[in-house]
């Protein structure tokens, strides 16, 4: 709540209230803030365009400019003069003039390439202001909380959420607000306790110091080989699951779907299907697979019990 109190003083703003009202004021003014620097933009685009409309006329069929129209006059005189003095003594040039319309051409060709620039840079930035548009309880639920647990390695969720913050266009008070509203349980607790933590980088330095926990390769096969099948569990959610654990180190596709296998404890006669696949998308068909045969076997049963 102090860092809170803080921002708000820099933005002037309101700091009465719970710390979910004072959050929530301050991405309201920062949604507003992108939102009027957005409409400047368009206005500047407006003014430009204008600009450019009143600049070009139209002279034999072709839209130039009036530096380009100024150009040619200027050209055509000085070819003139040129043609004149190389008349007098005897001589007649006319490779000045194919350079000059090269000239041209390549200065109208530069002149159009900069203002398509700069035109597509406003627009970009007018698509992050947009997508800002979006509040931090739209996307809340798809953002995952940290909570200083083992079974979530910092790295990971660091890596995550910076995904997030880039995808959505936020700044670094926005990464510090957003992050700091993310922390649940002891480390939310930690960061509460420390003091000057005012930035994303700081916070995310500071939190990887003190939950950094370097998981060996040996600590992770242990975990899959002691995470089984649960009783009622659906393959899908157990197959995710020892994924998950299975990226916290450098263990090897293959590996993690042996234990997958080994895993499945309750139908050892169909689970044979799901051997001998080469990546997780074969291993994905033969569970589909694998579950279909179930699903008959377990109909089969159903039926001669009745019977």
């Amino acid at each position: 709540m102090p860092d809170l109190v803080a921002v708000c003083s820099v933005l002037d703003l309101n700091y009465t209230g719970s710390e979910d009202d004072v959050i929530e004021r301050i991405c309201s003014f920062l949604n507003d803030f992108n939102l009027e620097d957005e409409s400047d933009d368009e206005d500047e685009d407006a003014s430009d365009d204008a600009g450019d409309k009143g600049v070009y006329h139209k002279e034999n069929g072709k839209d130039v400019t009036e530096d380009d129209s100024e150009d040619e006059d200027n050209d055509v005189n000085s070819d003139k003069d040129a043609y004149h003095e190389d008349e007098e003594e005897g001589k007649d040039v006319t490779d000045d003039d194919s350079n000059h319309d090269d000239n041209r051409e390549d200065k109208r060709t530069t002149d159009l390439y900069t203002r398509n620039k700069s035109k597509s840079n406003k627009m970009t930035r007018g698509r992050l202001n947009d997508s800002f548009a979006l509040t931090f309880r739209d996307i809340e639920d798809s953002i995952r909380n940290f909570d200083g647990k083992d079974d979530y390695p910092i790295g990971k969720w660091i890596t995550y959420f910076e995904e997030i913050s880039n995808l959505m266009g936020w700044n670094d008070l926005q990464m510090l607000i957003f992050s700091k509203r993310s922390l649940k349980g002891i480390a939310k607790l930690y960061i509460q306790s420390e003091k000057g933590v005012n930035s994303w980088k700081l916070l995310k330095k500071r939190q990887t110091t003190e939950f950094e926990n370097k998981v060996s390769s040996a600590e992770i096969h242990k975990m899959l080989m002691n995470r089984k099948k649960k009783q009622g569990e659906r393959l899908q959610e157990y197959v995710l699951k020892m994924r998950e654990i299975g990226s916290r180190g450098n263990i090897e596709n293959e590996v993690i779907m042996q234990y997958i296998i080994e895993g499945i404890m309750h139908d050892p006669a169909n689970k044979v299907i799901l051997y001998g696949a080469k990546n997780f998308n074969d291993f994905k068909e033969k569970i589909k697979l694998y579950e279909l045969i179930k699903k008959q076997t377990t109909q089969k049963s159903v039926k001669t019990e009745t019977h």
